[in-house]
């Protein structure tokens, strides 16, 4: 398939990702909101714990089935009923694993309530691991428009559970209810859209292992290091710490997750189309970079020098430990989009011990860093740490990459480095408005101002990068993509 037309199949797809994303984005801020004034950061810390383990285990026991039977040429029913075997015994290793660790968890932790909640999230994990594997046709396909119907449906179910229960009676529940919603709809739903009755085989057991054994490895590592410092948060700080610590950082991830999840996520299956092709997958490669950069880049560096006035007007004053998560991480994770398609490239291309030896590297470097800076520093030591980590694990991509389809990293960084200059510039300029212009502290004073910041820096950013490719003598890149699907929008428009 030509790159022209797998571009125009990403276009489509990541179109209803991006769209979905919208919807849920809409519904998060409003259960958000709501949640965020009807419960504690107590609340938060207690269901941030449990989760924490919850994510432990499944990442541990992962083997990225749907990603086999993604980069599978040939899918039988025979591969279907192994993914959906493995699946249900994972399940049911994980409610078991769950379980166990329930009560040992709630006396280590001293708090009781740890035993109930354990116990729901283990019967709601078992169900979860349920889904129909066959809902992966429309992934290979790259047809997203069942998608925006699961992902809306679950995020509306999720909202309104957690809202009701959170407002009848104030209790850290809601929080879990929203998360039963959402997993036992995905499920349900996928059986919908492609009906399927699996059956218990495991007769290409040995076939889907060969692509996940080292992603399965690569998933244990990783666990440890996403979820290291909520453990020892959790054992030398307050759960009220915790609480803001995890919702400042699930709210600095969100804007660039939110973006970039739907531009990503098509790209596996978009590359695995000309994997054996590595002059086009190279050219392609460099395509989507430094394009998902551009575009990605300013959302987060920009809700990094809002943090403060969005906080204080959407959560309130006593999630002030958030701000600093928030201005650090956020932009953490723009920066990290640089790199956003370099596991795509690798699972595509079946370079899954590439993966594995960079998560190593990674988890080598990460853990011992993070962990020194929480106990000597304590929660800003560790925001710290985690900015200087995330520049080393774009470094490590960079090589990844370099590895898989001779890219140098320097020419994988030389086509975004206006994006760079651009989104910088917009964070000081930002800043600068912030600090020299000051709003009431009414609702509709903070909001207005909030809004205004925002308009700066829907300004500065594109003219800043218009501005440096003109000078630049308008070079391929970032620009150029942009503006020729704009020019297509319009001819489609003027069509209609």
């Amino acid at each position: 398939m030509a790159i022209k037309n797998i571009s125009t199949s990403v276009v489509k797809s990541s179109a209803w990702l991006g769209f979905a994303n919208i919807v849920v984005n809409v519904l998060a801020f409003i259960s958000t909101l709501i949640l965020a004034r009807l419960l504690t950061p107590d609340d938060f810390g207690l269901i941030a714990l449990a989760s924490t383990f919850v994510a432990l285990a499944e990442t541990f026991t992962s083997v990225q089935i749907s990603s086999a039977l993604i980069n599978f040429k040939r899918v039988t029913n025979a591969h279907l009923n192994t993914a959906w075997t493995l699946g249900a015994l994972r399940g049911l290793l994980l409610a078991i694993v769950i379980a166990l660790l329930a009560f040992p968890l709630s006396a280590l932790y001293e708090d009781g309530r740890l035993t109930g909640v354990m116990l729901i999230l283990a019967l709601i994990t078992f169900f979860r691991c349920l889904t129909n594997p066959k809902y992966v046709f429309f992934e290979k396909e790259l047809s997203y428009s069942r998608e925006f119907v699961i992902m809306v449906v679950m995020k509306l179910l999720s909202v309104v559970a957690a809202g009701v229960l959170a407002y009848l009676y104030q209790t850290y529940w809601a929080l879990i209810a929203g998360t039963a919603f959402a997993g036992l709809s995905r499920v349900i739903l996928s059986y919908w859209f492609v009906p399927f009755l699996p059956r218990v085989s495991l007769s290409k057991v040995r076939e889907i292992w060969a692509f996940t054994g080292w992603l399965t490895l690569g998933s244990a590592l990783d666990a440890i290091n996403s979820n290291i410092d909520t453990l020892i948060i959790g054992a030398t700080l307050t759960a009220s710490q915790l609480g803001a610590y995890r919702v400042g950082n699930d709210l600095a991830q969100k804007p660039t997750k939110e973006v970039l999840d739907p531009l990503r996520r098509p790209l596996f299956p978009a590359f695995a189309l000309f994997s054996d092709d590595k002059e086009k997958l190279a050219v392609s490669y460099r395509r989507t970079q430094y394009l998902l950069f551009a575009l990605v880049f300013p959302f987060g560096a920009g809700f990094s020098v809002i943090a403060e006035p969005m906080v204080n007007l959407v959560l309130g004053e006593r999630w002030s430990e958030a701000i600093f998560v928030i201005e650090v991480l956020a932009i953490n994770f723009a920066l990290q989009s640089f790199v956003g398609p370099a596991i795509s490239l690798a699972f595509a291309t079946g370079k899954t011990k590439a993966v594995f030896t960079r998560q190593l590297i990674f988890f080598a470097v990460r853990v011992p860093i993070v962990v020194a800076a929480l106990l000597l520093y304590g929660l800003p030591g560790l925001i710290v740490a985690r900015f200087g980590t995330g520049l080393i694990n774009i470094v490590l991509n960079l090589y990844m990459v370099n590895h898989i389809i001779q890219l140098s990293p320097f020419r994988q960084v030389s086509m975004c480095w206006r994006s760079l200059v651009s989104g910088l510039l917009m964070v000081f300029v930002v800043y600068q408005a912030r600090e020299t212009i000051h709003f009431d502290e009414t609702v509709l004073e903070q909001s207005l101002g909030l809004l205004f910041f925002c308009l700066i820096g829907a300004i500065v950013y594109p003219a800043t990068h218009l501005a440096l490719w003109l000078l630049a003598g308008r070079p391929l890149g970032a620009e150029t993509e942009i503006l020729e699907l704009a020019r297509k929008i319009l001819l489609r428009f003027k069509r209609a």
